[in-house]
């Protein structure tokens, strides 16, 4: 082992006072409370945190050879990109998201002090966001407010039409991801060992996160809460998924029309774009462009350039992240990209783990499942806390807390 790994291994390994490792958790923790509300400031404060802790960060990229190899593909393959294109705004824009999600994951893996309790906060943020949502399906009102001489919409829906819930300037489909989450945490926590209070506060996040996706039928959500919870029966047993089956019988009963909205899913032709025809576009895109793609950011100029297409299909989103960045950035590096991400998926299914470490690995795959629907992981506003819990799910310290 050289000299710079072995100073590393040290830092990663080095104890930490009393006092500064409360600090650390409490500043964890206001990171986990701001993330749902307010992006921008928990990244802001997060790169406080990996300033502060940097040789944890240096220490553990030269363990992990693996990522950083995949952060110096990213970066050689984007700057022939942004060099390509002239250094336009939408290509080094998604640059630096592809790099800030996979800086997101080493900060869960290498950064944070405690696992149990960011998760444990991060569930009561996005079980206080559902609420909110909440709120904003039944209040007949719109709230906005200017900052920075920007408006924006703290929440607002139109009368008769529970899609056009938006909350944070997030609209209903944006929100669903977050609301899968809030009940997938919500739903370890009721079987996480503890306090009686610790499982009716799970029961009541579970809830939150559920009647806000149905209410406002985000059917993509109730996709990834139904592959969540099948992930999570594994650490449970047949309990946990009986469980959540009973919840979304409960949903279908109060939203009947649920169901008919997955028919149409992939439907040939509808009043939105197919997701087939969307899907065989960027196909298209990918086989023209295959090794360096059409360009990082760069799919809806793709999109203009095949023949002539139905009035109707007239969109410049997939609806699909794994096809839109395989045609943006080419096949080789997306070949390469994916491969790093599931294989630190499938890391960490053998191993033993606590409840908690469950509920990250099934939110995780859950949103890696909606990915294949839409492009929210490629939407950093949205795929913070699951960047985060996919780094988090790689470690191995979820019991110095209970939670």
């Amino acid at each position: 082992m050289s000299d710079r790994v072995a100073e590393g291994t040290k830092a990663l390994k080095q104890p930490e006072s009393k006092l500064s490792v409360v600090r650390s958790i409490s500043m964890d923790g206001l990171v986990a409370a701001l993330m749902p509300f307010s992006p921008p400031l928990a990244l802001f404060l997060l790169l406080g945190l990996s300033m502060r802790r940097r040789d944890r960060l240096l220490g553990g990229l030269r363990q992990d050879r693996l990522t950083l190899g995949i952060v110096s593909a990213v970066v050689l393959v984007g700057v022939v990109e942004v060099i390509r294109f002239r250094f336009g705004r939408e290509t080094f824009g998604d640059l630096l998201g592809v790099l800030a999600l996979v800086w997101l994951y080493i900060v869960g893996e290498h950064i944070l002090e405690n696992p149990p309790v960011f998760f444990r906060i991060l569930s009561r943020s996005l079980g206080v966001f559902a609420l909110m949502g909440l709120l904003a399906y039944f209040l007949p009102v719109s709230l906005r407010f200017t900052a920075l001489g920007q408006e924006i919409v703290f929440f607002q829906r139109a009368p008769g039409d529970p899609k056009s819930v938006v909350l944070l300037g997030l609209p209903a489909n944006s929100l669903g991801p977050l609301f899968m989450a809030t009940f997938l945490l919500g739903l370890v926590r009721i079987f996480r060992p503890g306090s009686p209070w610790t499982r009716v506060e799970g029961a009541g996040i579970a809830l939150v996160g559920l009647g806000s996706t149905v209410l406002m039928g985000v059917r993509l959500a109730v996709l990834g809460m139904a592959a969540g919870s099948f992930i999570f029966s594994f650490a449970v047993g047949l309990r946990g998924l009986l469980l959540a089956g009973l919840a979304f019988l409960v949903a279908t009963a109060i939203s009947p029309g649920l169901l008919g909205r997955f028919e149409n899913l992939l439907a040939i032709q509808q009043t939105e774009a197919s997701r087939l025809y969307l899907w065989q576009s960027a196909l298209t895109i990918a086989r023209r462009y295959p090794l360096l793609g059409v360009g990082p950011g760069r799919f809806a100029e793709g999109y203009r350039q095949l023949p002539p297409v139905p009035e109707w299909a007239y969109f410049e989103d997939p609806h699909n992240a794994y096809l839109r960045f395989t045609a943006e950035w080419g096949v080789p590096i997306a070949i390469v990209f994916f491969g790093w991400l599931f294989w630190k998926l499938d890391q960490v299914w053998t191993r033993n783990h606590n409840l908690l470490r469950w509920g990250a690995v099934s939110a995780a795959a859950a949103f890696l499942l909606m990915a294949f629907f839409e492009t929210y992981f490629l939407k950093f506003h949205v795929a913070m806390p699951f960047w985060l819990l996919l780094g988090l799910a790689q470690r191995e310290d979820w019991e110095e807390a209970s939670g």
